[in-house]
């Protein structure tokens, strides 16, 4: 059996059945939330240096410092809690819609509202960001990665920027924790 192969706009060999069912009605993917492995651990260093520095301060008698120093390491162990939730959170879907509309963890946007979908390599893994028209930071819920076995991820979320006018960009982004 013979399979027509093209070259599609990312340069990447898609068969040609396939990349017509690309171009058309809706693609569905599993992602997941990007691994969070450098803030998890700069953020138990803190922890650790903090909860130091505070049982030290206890020692002597409680003053608006050592106070301060106790807000502060809980605040760091609530971040640090928080991303460790993220990164172990179940798959959530992306969905791509011919009629130019992009859902994303229950938030849908249209392409209209989107000023940029940014690439990222990040730890072996490709991060992607979608950025907002009016943020200058990519929201942490706008903020993912394909999942294993979803290789033409990729290739159709370009795809479908390019049919959109959405600009993609491939370099480093800020994402808001």
């Amino acid at each position: 059996m013979h399979i027509d192969v093209i070259q599609h706009r990312t340069h990447m060999l898609i068969p040609a059945r396939r990349l017509m069912e690309m171009e058309g009605r809706q693609s569905e993917y599993i992602v997941r939330n990007p691994p969070r492995v450098k803030l998890i651990i700069a953020l138990l260093l803190l922890c650790l240096v903090f909860s130091l520095l505070t049982s030290r301060s206890l020692d002597d008698e409680i003053t608006g410092m050592s106070i301060f120093m106790i807000v502060l390491s809980f605040g760091y162990v609530v971040i640090l809690c928080w991303a460790i939730y993220l990164a172990l959170k179940k798959p959530a879907g992306l969905i791509l819609r011919d009629e130019g509309t992009i859902e994303l963890n229950g938030t849908t946007l249209k392409a209209e509202q989107i000023k940029a979908i940014m690439f990222k390599d990040e730890g072996g893994d490709t991060v992607i960001g979608i950025k907002p028209i009016g943020n200058r930071i990519v929201p942490i819920r706008l903020c993912f990665r394909f999942a294993k076995g979803a290789r033409d991820g990729e290739a159709v979320l370009t795809s479908w920027a390019e049919r959109n006018e959405v600009k993609v960009l491939r370099k480093f982004f800020f994402r808001w924790m």
